[in-house]
């Protein structure tokens, strides 16, 4: 939801140049804080204390890292796809 959120205050006009740079950072931003977002359910759902918690961030990063590498690469595929299916739509 955050993500979308996101994605929906973004400008619709969006020069091309820019939109290879934010979509992906956007991207990477949410794969690295996803431990961070996921966690308070974790919590709820185990019975986590705060400090708990923050542990359970701790040691989710590297996961995190990966998670973020990955949909900055991926997030490169953003523009050239969305454009596709405008095409593909307009056919």
């Amino acid at each position: 939801t955050i993500l979308w959120g996101i994605a929906m205050l973004l400008p619709r006009k969006m020069p091309d140049w820019l939109s290879m740079i934010v979509y992906p950072l956007i991207c990477a931003l949410h794969g690295i804080s996803f431990g961070a977002l996921y966690a308070p359910g974790q919590a709820l759902m185990y019975g986590l204390n705060f400090e708990q918690t923050l542990t359970w961030i701790a040691m989710g990063l590297p996961f995190d890292a990966i998670h973020a590498v990955g949909n900055f690469v991926l997030g490169f595929l953003v523009l050239p796809l969305s454009k596709l299916l405008l095409k593909l739509e307009n056919k």
